[in-house]
């Protein structure tokens, strides 16, 4: 994508295009778009001397802490019950008081969390940071490469320079380098999207998704300077959701950070899409998730073979070696629901 922070191209809010505004004649939005750009160029002579500001992806953004995720700004203990509701009725409320016995809230209504609640559920938030932090470092960089250039070789993405030109909809993916993780979402506005990702930490108690020893990390907990690239895919909204399932099922786990399956899903959908690790189990040198060509050779492998594969999650039937000779230390590509994996013999 062309980065250009003149007034002489903008991003078409019509078609998600960046063109010359003399190509913008008959777009309905093109008093808004010069305006918008106007806005930023006033924006940027403000802050271009301020210390207290940083751009990121054309964006001004306050210094703080926040900017990056860690250990001492993560799991901030907020004793507010995120899940309550006004419409919901006391008696119920009552009801739900009577039977729970772990003291997680301070009285019948369930709106705070007791002291010690928060307590125990900041300890397991961090001890979830921890494991987190461990399997990102056991990701191989190369590996991660690989998966990136895979991705976005499946549909002309652009690369974004300047967020603020990317008032359109569509598929984006924030990739955060240092972490070997990526996220991909939709958006009717992209720019929008992606700041409410960067300004709204995850709430408290919805830190864990899952348990402490498998869930993942939420997008919402880092900051905005550990996104360190960002692909748009603009389209029309009607797409959307078939487009982002599809790119999400597409990538293997291990490098997403979505919690769920892509598209609108129903609630047990959400259930049977969600995105887990085990923490103890992955080997860290054995990561593979772009899906390698088939050969022409296949030699069925034996149950008591297949145990001795050092990959996770290969214990299924059904499944192929690509490799004729199979020894002690050979490293062999296992084809597992339509997804290739590598694995070695021990």
């Amino acid at each position: 994508m062309v980065q250009d922070n003149s007034i002489e191209k903008i991003r078409c809010r019509k078609s998600g295009l960046i063109i010359h505004i003399q190509q913008c004649q008959t777009c309905a939005n093109q008093k808004w778009c010069i305006i918008q750009q106007k806005t930023a160029l006033t924006i940027d002579k403000k802050y271009a001397n301020d210390a207290t500001h940083i751009k990121h992806f054309g964006c001004w953004l306050t210094v703080k802490p926040a900017l990056r995720i860690s250990r001492d700004n993560y799991a901030i203990i907020d004793k507010r019950n995120s899940f309550w509701r006004s419409t919901n009725t006391s008696v119920w409320y009552k009801r739900y008081y009577a039977s729970i016995s772990n003291n997680q809230y301070e009285d019948h209504t369930c709106r705070t969390y007791t002291d010690d609640w928060c307590e125990r559920h900041r300890n397991k938030c961090l001890i979830n940071f921890d494991l987190n932090m461990s399997f990102f470092q056991k990701i191989p960089t190369e590996r991660f490469e690989n998966v990136i250039a895979h991705l976005l070789t499946s549909a002309p993405f652009e690369k974004v320079e300047n967020l603020q030109l990317c008032n359109c909809s569509g598929i984006y993916i924030m990739i955060l380098d240092q972490y070997k993780q990526i996220y991909i979402g939709q958006a009717h506005n992209i720019k929008e999207r992606i700041k409410r990702h960067w300004n709204d930490q995850k709430r408290f108690d919805c830190l864990l998704w899952g348990t402490v020893a498998n869930s993942i990390l939420s997008i919402d907990s880092f900051g905005a300077l550990d996104t360190t690239r960002i692909y748009i895919l603009p389209m029309e909204t009607s797409n959307l959701e078939e487009a982002e399932k599809g790119l999400v099922s597409s990538v293997n786990p291990v490098y997403l950070l979505n919690r769920i399956g892509g598209g609108n899903l129903a609630f047990t959908e959400i259930i049977d899409s969600s995105n887990t690790r085990n923490f103890e189990q992955f080997p860290s040198d054995i990561i593979d998730t772009v899906p390698l060509p088939k050969q022409k050779k296949k030699t069925p492998i034996l149950e008591k073979q297949l145990k001795s594969v050092e990959y996770l999650h290969i214990i299924k039937n059904d499944i192929d070696v690509i490799d004729s000779e199979l020894s002690l230390g050979s490293i062999i590509c296992v084809q597992l629901k339509n997804k290739t994996y590598i694995g070695k013999i021990k």
